[in-house]
């Protein structure tokens, strides 16, 4: 069973966080600057797949009573949070819509989402014992299915996530530490030539996967659309194994505040970052983006200190307060 706190998770998680504010600042100029769009083909390769994996690493030996206590927590900063995104989109259109604050996960919440699924599902598959082939076997039998649809679906992103929780919580800590083991050169020099192949042949059609959303509707044919899941799928795996052999241990003490940074920042990168760069069609330069990455990071670092962000974000602490 993997540490409670394990000083090399906590960075990785801090690292991956950062990420994930970087890659959405990206997503807004992507389009405009070559480099940005590369820069965010690397990230969203492994960025969330990774995250994934390391929730399943630490999903392990689910009981009935975890899960509830689990849920419980994940439920009340779904509703929280689903209702706060619901509500600056009704400030800026003018409509509240019921319909997508019951069924589609608003924003980022598509996680949290999965979180309480994926732990629901391992609950049973733990209780009954079933093996990892027959579970990643199905999971990846939907994953590919799923690209037969003709539009997307609500949770559709958390099925196609899905096998990298499953590698997260069946891999066991030996085998992270072999990963770490190998020497850093083999793996410092993949990624380095995987993030040239991707600026000299990045391809929208490798793009559609990066979200785990795509129909293969998107593609010239089904079978391209197939052949490119699973090349993303392959890559993304490889990718993610790079960085957990070269990431090294810094921050560690920040990769205690992911969830405060997952949850305040999407506020500052669609409700600020994004409509400055609409409004006046800025074409940021990667660097500017980095910097706001980090401005943003450290702005979330703060609110999440503050004891009216933290109730909003673990809603529960204030039920047992008051109870």
């Amino acid at each position: 069973m993997p540490k409670q706190r394990d000083s090399f998770f906590d960075s990785i998680k801090f690292i991956l966080i950062f990420l994930v504010v970087l890659g959405h600042l990206l997503e807004a100029v992507a389009g405009i600057n070559h480099l940005n769009r590369v820069a965010f083909d690397f990230i969203y390769t492994f960025h969330m797949p990774l995250f994934i994996f390391i929730s399943g690493y630490f999903s392990k030996n689910i009981t009935w009573n975890k899960f509830v206590k689990s849920f419980k927590s994940l439920f009340s900063t779904y509703v929280v949070f689903q209702f706060l995104f619901i509500l600056f989109q009704f400030f800026f259109s003018g409509k509240f819509d019921w319909f997508k604050f019951i069924f589609f996960p608003q924003s980022v919440l598509w996680y949290i989402a999965g979180l309480m699924i994926w732990r629901f599902l391992f609950y049973f598959i733990e209780k009954f014992k079933i093996s990892f082939i027959l579970v990643f076997t199905i999971s990846l039998v939907i994953t590919f299915a799923l690209g037969f649809t003709k539009d997307v679906i609500p949770f559709s992103r958390i099925l196609t996530f899905f096998p990298y929780f499953i590698l997260g919580y069946f891999c066991s800590e030996k085998f992270i530490k072999k990963i770490r083991s190998i020497n850093k050169i083999y793996f410092t020099t993949f990624l380095i030539l995987f993030f040239l192949a991707l600026y000299f042949t990045t391809s929208n059609l490798y793009r559609y996967n990066l979200f785990g959303e795509s129909t293969y509707n998107a593609y010239p044919t089904i079978l391209e659309g197939i052949v490119y899941r699973g090349v993303w799928f392959l890559i993304t795996i490889i990718v993610s194994i790079a960085f957990i052999n070269v990431m090294p241990v810094v921050l560690p003490n920040l990769g205690l505040n992911t969830m405060e940074i997952y949850l305040l920042h999407p506020l500052f990168v669609y409700y600020v970052f994004n409509i400055i760069v609409g409004y006046y069609h800025l074409n940021p330069p990667f660097i500017l983006v980095f910097l706001s990455a980090v401005l943003i990071v450290i702005i979330c670092l703060y609110l999440g200190k503050l004891k009216f962000i933290k109730y909003l974000i673990n809603p529960m602490d204030l039920w047992k307060k008051r109870s």
